[in-house]
């Protein structure tokens, strides 16, 4: 498995209905989380550059960050949708009015799309893509849909047999979906090529932090990494000299900011602490590493800025792809390191050996 990396505009079109053709209107469908709605706004972004009177139609859940991401990227949304599904029912009780949400934001979804005629869906996956793509597949609207990680997730699965194209940035996903229906692209980043070549000193200044001191970027994900944040407060007392030397990025996600403050505080090192950030690349460019979850945005960002990374995957009973995220980087790219988070609860030392190893060989180039 190989990996194909993004440069923002020059595929956008890619895959489109014809390279000729100018879209009028063009349907988005991403919520819940950052890693589906992040990408799909860059999508909507660089559309909208190439052509400025193309409207573009965003569905989104009712999640906070949701609205949050939409209000920071109002410029480039003419039509804003929001649909109740945030989540699968856990219980009986709960299909009731699972099942009305979903009901209820077809027609939603069917009307909206029937009253402006889009060219085209694009959806890069999450629940909130289930009855717009319904409802757009309904209407002969085509789909394409955009599978951002190494395995496809459930939304995708699903919509698979109903998609025009889908767009796939990690190579092998024929065993999971249709073959003749994927195209190879690259994954959307977010960020400009000059904000990609700052010079790091210079991103450190504009985060007033030292331009000189060694510096380490952990990123948590859009709603930080509880076990993150807290591996970290064991990491720091293995060797706590060595940590007064190094300066951190920390995001933390909103409900530990201040008690990692704190923690930093305590051990005399200086930090820039903060729960979430739409514009992260002043955080990558000063980074001389970065820890961070393996969701494809962290991956591709990273990779893009061309940082070393240490990856903890997130390992849960409901999903693993953040897993075959990291084995198929780490196959790729010598500079990606991928911990599991059970080694580390047995032994964070093994943190501490990876960080300090990467920073010494940073600080000797």
């Amino acid at each position: 498995m190989t990996m194909n990396i993004a440069w923002q505009k020059n595929y956008i079109m890619r895959g489109f209905p014809g390279n000729n053709h100018i879209p009028k209107t063009i349907v988005f469908a991403a919520g819940k989380s950052g890693g589906h709605i992040v990408p799909c706004i860059t999508l909507a972004k660089n559309q909208k550059n190439i052509h400025k009177k193309t409207k573009n139609i965003f569905f989104t859940t009712t999640a906070t960050l949701d609205n949050t991401i939409i209000a920071n990227n109002i410029d480039i949304i003419d039509i804003h949708k929001t649909i109740p599904l945030t989540k699968l029912p856990q219980t009986w009780s709960e299909y009731i009015p699972f099942t009305w949400h979903l009901i209820s934001s077809f027609f939603t979804a069917l009307y909206t799309m029937y009253t402006t005629k889009p060219d085209y869906i694009v959806s890069t996956g999450g629940l909130v893509s289930l009855p717009v793509c319904l409802a757009g597949y309904f209407l002969n609207i085509p789909i394409h849909l955009y599978e951002l990680n190494a395995i496809p997730g459930n939304a995708i699965s699903t919509l698979a047999q109903l998609a025009d194209e889908i767009h796939c940035c990690f190579y092998g996903l024929e065993s999971y979906l249709p073959a003749k229906k994927i195209v190879h692209t690259n994954y959307p980043i977010r960020y400009s090529n000059q904000q990609i070549n700052t010079n790091r000193m210079e991103a450190r200044a504009a985060l007033h932090l030292n331009p000189q001191k060694p510096t380490i970027t952990i990123l948590g994900g859009s709603q930080g990494s509880q076990f993150i944040n807290n591996i970290m407060g064991q990491v720091l007392s293995i060797d706590p000299a060595y940590w007064k030397n190094i300066q951190i990025i920390h995001q933390t996600g909103h409900l530990q900011v201040e008690e990692v403050q704190k923690l930093y505080e305590t051990n005399g090192i200086s930090a820039y602490v903060f729960d979430y950030n739409p514009q992260l690349s002043d955080m990558y460019a000063a980074a001389d590493v970065i820890i961070a979850r393996a969701g494809a945005g962290s991956i591709f960002e990273a990779d893009a800025f061309k940082k070393p990374c240490i990856l903890i995957p997130l390992e849960t009973a409901a999903t693993d792809h953040q897993l075959y995220n990291a084995r198929s980087m780490v196959q790729n790219n010598k500079s990606f390191l991928c911990l599991r988070q059970h080694e580390l609860l047995e032994n964070p030392i093994v943190l501490s050996h990876a960080i300090k190893e990467i920073i010494t060989k940073e600080q000797s180039k």
